[in-house]
């Protein structure tokens, strides 16, 4: 009896994997000189339903993932945007704080400041006009303008 329960469940693991919706996806994300995107996530969205993300690497190159970092995404029409594509640096500026009635304190505080590498449009889907029509593996590149 447990050998018939093992080997159905066996089967079904191996109807379930087989049948897998899931596809692979990856590209690069580039500026039109070729330059690579170096940071944020490219996000494939349908109908706000479901999102798969694939973190952008220093070449500008992604894999989508939907619930591992890299495990694909199911067959479909996505709408496609990315986010988190800022550099970020430091500046320090000077700072003078009253400690007391009549004393003052100068000091260096270094405050995050953040640029968009890329133009606003591409960070949301109703605006990129980037769509992907998945069916199976595929490559698909982006090209985005700067800001």
């Amino acid at each position: 009896m447990k050998n018939i329960f093992f080997m159905t469940l066996s089967l079904a693991a191996v109807l379930i994997l087989g049948c897998s919706n899931q596809v692979r996806v990856t590209g690069k994300v580039t500026f039109e000189d070729g330059t690579p995107l170096t940071e944020g996530k490219v996000v494939f969205d349908k109908d706000t339903s479901f999102q798969a993300v694939g973190q952008i690497q220093s070449d500008g190159s992604y894999t989508l993932g939907s619930y591992k970092v890299t495990d694909g995404v199911p067959r479909g029409t996505y709408k496609v945007y990315i986010t988190g594509a800022v550099s970020s640096q430091t500046r320090d500026v000077g700072v003078r704080a009253q400690t007391g009635e009549q004393s003052f304190e100068r000091g260096q505080v270094s405050i995050p400041m953040f640029t968009k590498l890329i133009h606003p449009k591409y960070e949301a889907p109703e605006t990129s006009g980037l769509v992907c029509e998945v069916n199976q593996s595929m490559k698909y590149d982006i090209k985005v303008t700067p800001p």
